[in-house]
């Protein structure tokens, strides 16, 4: 409307201004995306990240320990066979 341009020429003036354009000439965002064309560019949907064990302490874990030293393992399992050989007699 006439009145439309009028509000419109008041806060922009006619010094050369312009008046902001549409930044998206469809806002229909979804079907955009959902779009065979674009679908073609975008790389492939990420899977679900890999869910990573804790780590073990290996002084506390005697099985984290033989993974790291076998001999401190095995050296330390008889240590407390013989520990518990002691405590018996």
């Amino acid at each position: 409307s006439q009145a439309a341009l009028d509000a419109l020429n008041e806060i922009y003036g006619s010094e050369g201004k312009k008046i902001p354009e549409d930044i998206m000439a469809n806002a229909d965002l979804a079907r955009i995306i959902n779009s065979d064309e674009i679908q073609s560019v975008l790389n492939p949907a990420k899977r679900a990240n890999k869910k990573y064990l804790r780590k073990k302490n290996p002084l506390k874990n005697i099985k984290a320990l033989a993974k790291l030293d076998p001999y401190a393992a095995a050296a330390r399992e008889s240590e407390q066979r013989a520990e518990a050989a002691r405590k018996d007699q």
